[in-house]
């Protein structure tokens, strides 16, 4: 029979085991929700004032929803452009540093020179808040949802 101390030890390694999934868990929801309302230069669904404006360089369909970036400790200020409608490319990145380490904080930035116009709606008049913003809003429900899928 083990003795108490292995036994904690062994109680305290799966409370962090789980710890660990669920925090990976937690920033891979984060970025899917991000991304997934990350919009792809589809004028035909942002607001009258923003169609009329039709967005300048540097503004490339794709580039936003392609540019999401995972960093720990602090925010990355890099910018990297990655054209990707489908944001596929942002979700790789971020699910590789999430997958990494746990005991950080983790960071997912968008650098692209137009991403607040973003966020404050400009290429996206149909939704009611910024992308961050109603992923803010989506947290505790990424958070109970990742408790409940690890087990």
């Amino acid at each position: 029979m083990a003795s108490f101390a292995e036994q904690f030890k062994a109680a305290a390694k799966r409370i962090a085991d789980r710890a660990d999934r669920v925090a990976e868990q937690v920033v891979v929801g984060v970025g899917e929700s991000l991304v997934d309302k990350s919009p792809v230069g589809d004028w035909a669904s942002w607001s009258a004032a923003s169609q009329a404006a039709r967005p300048m360089p540097p503004y490339v369909p794709g580039q936003f929803k392609g540019s999401w970036h995972h960093s720990f400790n602090s925010p990355s200020d890099d910018f990297t452009s990655t054209v990707d409608a489908t944001g596929d490319s942002s979700m790789r990145e971020i699910r590789a540093g999430a997958a990494q380490e746990s005991v950080s904080k983790h960071y997912i930035t968008n650098n692209v020179g137009y991403a607040m116009l973003m966020e404050r709606g400009w290429a996206h008049g149909t939704q009611p808040g910024g992308i961050v913003a109603l992923t803010e809003i989506e947290f505790p429900q990424i958070v109970r949802e990742a408790n409940r899928r690890v087990v």
